[in-house]
């Protein structure tokens, strides 16, 4: 499980740093276009700075939803997005003040062409959280599913199994006694049975015709163990589409209680 845990933050950690990485280019790239027709926007020092802040407000968003949005306090979250916004704004102030030495950047006229840049950038982290919530939910339920299904499949085939399994070395062992020259017939019939039941079986799916044939050589088999006794009418409409599908060892129970109870 630990193991399991680890590939996962692994795995969350490349996607994070993909995410920054083309952030990054975003703002390089939509700089340079803006700078080429005309428009000053800074140079890459300034660009990157703008960059980090951005992703410190979609992280931001991200935080806020997963700590207020989805414990359902959605009062809280909606004073904290316009303080976690005005605090990231000051501390671009600052930096763009102090450590460009950018004098002329006065709080109020960040606080105009910012805002709404900054406010942008943790809106998208609250709804990249809550789709990528989504998508993990939607597919952990179809894991769950899945696996649910799967089990039930398995429990159904380890039921099936040694119900006939039993059931063919009780009756081989009688013929021995009695009939021993039927005996190895009966065994190349039950050595086929198993192999399609231990290899076969364990699939999923498997195609109709594969099963079909299964029920017949069951069939055979109890045409040999049966012999001159057996009054037998069968219609089945074999196929060669292994397009067509069904889950393995269904119909065999159906056949196997006809033959049972047939005496």
């Amino acid at each position: 499980m630990d193991t399991v845990e680890k590939i996962m933050n692994g795995k969350k950690t490349t996607v994070h740093l993909l995410f920054c990485i083309i952030v990054l280019l975003l703002f390089y790239t939509g700089t340079w276009f803006l700078n080429m027709a005309g428009f000053s926007f800074g140079d890459v020092p300034l660009v990157f700075a703008r960059s980090v802040f951005y992703l410190l407000c979609i992280y931001t968003g991200r935080w806020l939803c997963e700590s207020w949005y989805f414990k359902n306090k959605l009062l809280i979250l909606l004073l904290l997005i316009p303080i976690c916004c005005f605090i990231i704004l000051l501390l671009w102030w600052v930096t763009i003040k102090y450590l460009f030495g950018h004098s002329f950047a006065g709080f109020v006229e960040v606080l105009v062409n910012v805002l709404p840049f900054f406010m942008m950038g943790i809106i998208l982290g609250i709804l990249f959280k809550l789709i990528s919530t989504g998508i993990k939910k939607r597919i952990h339920d179809a894991d769950a599913g899945a696996s649910q299904m799967q089990s039930e499949l398995n429990l159904l085939q380890s039921q099936l199994s040694p119900h006939f399994l039993f059931n063919t070395l009780n009756n081989i062992y009688g013929i021995a006694i009695a009939h021993h020259e039927r005996v190895p017939d009966l065994l190349l019939k039950l050595s086929d049975l198993l192999r399609y039941t231990v290899y076969e079986a364990k699939n999923p799916f498997v195609p109709l015709a594969d099963e079909l044939a299964y029920i017949n050589n069951y069939i055979d088999f109890e045409k040999i163990r049966i012999s001159d006794r057996l009054v037998l009418q069968k219609d089945i409409d074999n196929t060669t589409n292994n397009n067509l599908l069904i889950a393995p060892m269904l119909l065999i129970v159906f056949v196997e209680n006809a033959f049972k109870h047939a005496k």
